[in-house]
């Protein structure tokens, strides 16, 4: 049984390719960034969809990435609070 249909599997095969995660210097948080077109030539060059499937999916792992950096933050928020309130 397949899991994803032809286009998305498509998409997740290309996006390994042109994508990459870089981490901004001044911010410390990661991002994924195109590296690479799927195809020869220019962007005018490339398959329109293929190129919306793969932005559509950089902003969603963009997003997964800023979810779990929420999720840290607030977890490490949490422990220095648990650690400043006094034993009693």
């Amino acid at each position: 049984m397949k899991a994803f249909t032809p286009e998305v599997e498509l998409v997740t095969e290309y996006f390994a390719r042109c994508y990459d995660v870089q981490v901004d210097p001044l911010s410390g948080y990661a991002r994924w960034h195109r590296i690479a077109l799927p195809g020869p030539g220019g962007v005018g060059d490339q398959d329109s969809r293929l190129l919306r499937g793969l932005e559509y999916a950089a902003v969603v792992a963009n997003q997964l990435i800023d979810e779990q950096r929420k999720r840290d933050h607030a977890k490490k928020v949490k422990t220095k609070r648990k650690k400043q309130l006094p034993d009693g």
